[in-house]
């Protein structure tokens, strides 16, 4: 098998979507992610920029990430209301490159909000 993060872990906001619309996330990458928060009593501020590249170096899957990387740029803020609820907004944008399947050379972007409660 091969390494995936699986459906509890993304590691970028837009990018793992972009790649395989599955929860396959960077199956066949190789990423990088500078990160960082500041917490101010309940409000969380995030920023993060990461870099990845396709490990395929063949025609396999039609070499749809073959050469293909992207550089992506993630902001957010959180609101805790208690210790088990809070609120999220967060953007991310990416651009990327040498994508064949895909749009060559797109950029993606995402901007999400949600509510999150812990049992």
């Amino acid at each position: 098998g091969s390494f995936s993060f699986g459906d509890d872990f993304d590691m970028f906001i837009v990018m793992d979507d972009y790649v395989s619309n599955s929860s396959a996330g960077l199956k066949g990458f190789t990423a990088f992610k500078l990160y960082g928060e500041y917490t101010m009593d309940k409000i969380t501020a995030m920023l993060a920029f990461g870099y990845g590249y396709s490990n395929g170096d063949d025609a396999a899957a039609n070499g749809v990430y073959k050469d293909a990387s992207f550089m992506e740029f993630d902001l957010g803020a959180s609101y805790a209301f208690d210790d088990n609820t809070a609120y999220t907004v967060a953007f991310g944008f990416a651009s990327v490159s040498d994508w064949t399947a895909k749009s060559a050379d797109a950029d993606a972007w995402r901007l999400y909000h949600k509510m999150s409660v812990k049992f």
